[in-house]
Parts: C-alpha cells; sequence; structure tokens
C-alpha cells in the first residue's frame, strides 16, 4: 500500500513545568493506516525513526 496525504501539524504551548516558550508538536494519522499497522488500544507502541529529512513509523512488535 503506498497513499500520501498532506497533514497539518498542531502547535501548542507546552504546560506544567516546561520552559518558557516551549511548543508540543502533534499530528493526526489516518485510521486506516493504524488499522493497517495493527495498533489497538491493548497494544499501541510505536516506533520513530528521524533521518533528519524524514520519520518513519513502525510498529513494535
Amino acid at each position: 500500500m503506498s497513499e500520501t496525504r498532506i497533514l497539518r501539524c498542531l502547535i501548542n504551548k507546552a504546560g506544567g513545568n516546561s520552559g518558557a516558550g516551549s511548543k508540543t508538536y502533534r499530528t493526526t494519522l489516518p485510521a486506516t493506516w493504524i488499522k493497517e499497522l495493527g495498533v489497538t488500544e491493548a497494544d499501541r507502541e510505536l516506533e520513530l525513526t528521524f533521518d533528519g529529512e524524514k520519520i518513519v513509523i513502525k510498529k513494535v512488535k
């Protein structure tokens, strides 16, 4: 399966004990992709790898 989507990144001020000006970055992933990875509420651990140019998301087995 190969599919590309353009998604927005949500940017929020970080709370709690974060330093001044800290931000949190999030994006949502399509449910069909998550289901295809085999992510469930009981088994939802993911491995993310960043090489300076792209982020790869894998299901932890």
